[in-house]
């Protein structure tokens, strides 16, 4: 936990229709008005929440995905625009684009 006065963010970056509503990996939606059992570290059953899932794949369109040079780029830009910021960068994956971060 950060110590008192200390604001942390985890960022997450994700492409177009890369994790839809109802995902087998786990979701929650918006102020967790639906959310699943799991988490992507140990993934809800899954047939939990199918319809929705269904629904929304048959409606969403191709998945974007960025080629791994790519989301190194793109990692390294946020890493580096957040540092220039005053943000202190603690822990990333650049590969995956996930920097966590903190000010303080």
């Amino acid at each position: 936990m950060p110590r008192e006065g200390m604001n942390w963010w985890h960022v997450i970056i994700s492409t177009r229709n890369s994790w839809l509503p109802g995902d087998k990996r786990g979701f929650r939606s918006k102020n967790h008005k639906i959310h699943s059992s799991g988490d992507y570290k140990k993934p809800p059953p899954i047939e939990e929440l199918s319809g929705l899932r269904r629904y929304h794949q048959e409606r969403a369109g191709d998945v974007i995905r960025f080629s791994d040079d790519a989301k190194k780029i793109v990692g390294l830009a946020i890493i580096n625009k957040l540092t220039k910021e005053g943000f202190q960068i603690f822990k990333s994956w650049p590969w995956r684009s996930r920097p966590r971060t903190r000010t303080g």
